[in-house]
């Protein structure tokens, strides 16, 4: 093989990576004021070029506190806005958007005085001063938390989560508010097992209306996967309710509204003998869906699939506890919400924490 033969071989195999590499800008990283554990869950990139990053960090004697933080394009710190709730305990964001209001919204939860955590929005100008905190304790006077938060074409804020009800454990929620803070309809929906129902994602269609995506326990299906659609006024149009191939833990984590009018939702599937599977749904925005109800327990090995307080492992087993994002989290540091058990190197079960 002569010399140029050799150097077109590896021209065509490393060139492409040349080609492909990624240059690091910057890294930034914020210590809260306690020295412990802050993170980020949530980024958009607003109209004026900054970006705003949403999350949680411990202060100094007040726990977690509901932050945003805001970054130049080249890593620069704009401001650090911090929010500590009413009891000086458990404050965070999930989500947040950048509206066309040229505000930004944040989406959390935040622990009230004797109403345990509240569904919480907060807006915030661009220069990181509060307009306006809003906080919904649901009808259970339990746990009520935001996920995922969307600035409608229509002006209007739509916030997507679950809430208490009364009797009802956690229902998928959407409330409609206006940029300035009021309420313009509270949505709820208990699934057909009177059980556990979550709403992770929102999204406002070219359509005018809006789609929101989790996980339902079904009438002796466990989780399933959950698409509801919304006119801009709170009504139902359709619910829809995907049970696997495995009749088990299967639930919606995102959700977009395609440029060609369709609906794709992606997730988990629990499949038969495969575990959990990469799952994406395409729907039309015309679709409708009857449901039945029907009272449903679930239990498992190591105690309730729904459970409150402490979570408890079995002893003498290697085990780790999973966020829905696959992050480790520390089992005394477990806030609501859905996780999955590791031990001995298997994961073995999901559980959700209602407080």
């Amino acid at each position: 093989m002569d010399r140029n033969n050799i150097w077109q071989i590896v021209m065509a195999v490393f060139l492409p990576l040349v080609l492909t590499a990624q240059t690091e800008n910057w890294v930034f990283t914020y210590n809260g004021s306690a020295n412990s554990w802050d993170y980020a869950n949530s980024i958009v990139y607003g109209a004026d070029g900054n970006i705003y990053a949403a999350g949680s960090s411990p202060g100094s004697g007040t726990y977690e506190d509901f932050t945003v933080i805001s970054l130049t394009a080249t890593g620069d710190t704009n401001w650090v806005y911090r929010y500590n709730g009413p009891v000086n305990s458990w404050d965070y964001a999930n989500s947040i958007v950048y509206g066309a209001d040229s505000n930004i919204y944040a989406a959390g939860s935040s622990f009230g005085s004797g109403t345990d955590y509240d569904f919480t929005v907060i807006s915030l100008t661009d220069a990181g001063d509060t307009n306006w905190v809003y906080r919904y304790n649901g009808p259970g006077n339990g746990w009520d938390y935001a996920n995922s938060i969307v600035y409608g074409a229509d002006g209007n804020i739509y916030v997507a989560g679950s809430s208490f009800g009364s009797g009802t454990y956690g229902d998928f929620t959407v409330i409609s508010l206006t940029t300035a803070g009021d309420t313009n309809w509270v949505y709820r929906y208990n699934g057909p097992a009177n059980s556990v129902d979550f709403v992770h994602s929102i999204v406002y269609g070219a359509d005018g209306n809006i789609y929101v995506a989790g996980s339902s326990i079904g009438s002796g299906t466990y989780d399933d996967f959950t698409v509801i659609s919304l006119t801009a006024a709170g009504d139902t149009n359709w619910v829809y309710r995907y049970n696997g191939p495995a009749n088990s833990y299967d639930y919606a984590v995102s959700i977009v509204y395609g440029t060609d009018s369709n609906i794709y939702v992606a997730g988990s599937s629990t499949g038969n003998g495969t575990s959990d599977d990469f799952t994406v749904i395409s729907l039309t925005p015309d679709l409708s869906v009857q449901e039945e109800r029907e009272m449903i327990v679930m239990k498992n090995l190591y105690g309730a699939t729904i459970f409150s307080g402490p979570l408890l492992l079995p002893e003498g087993k290697n085990c780790r506890i999973f966020d829905i994002a696959g992050r480790v989290v520390i089992p005394n540091k477990i806030r609501p919400g859905i996780y999955f058990i590791e031990i001995d190197g298997k994961l073995t079960r999901k559980v959700v924490k209602v407080r």
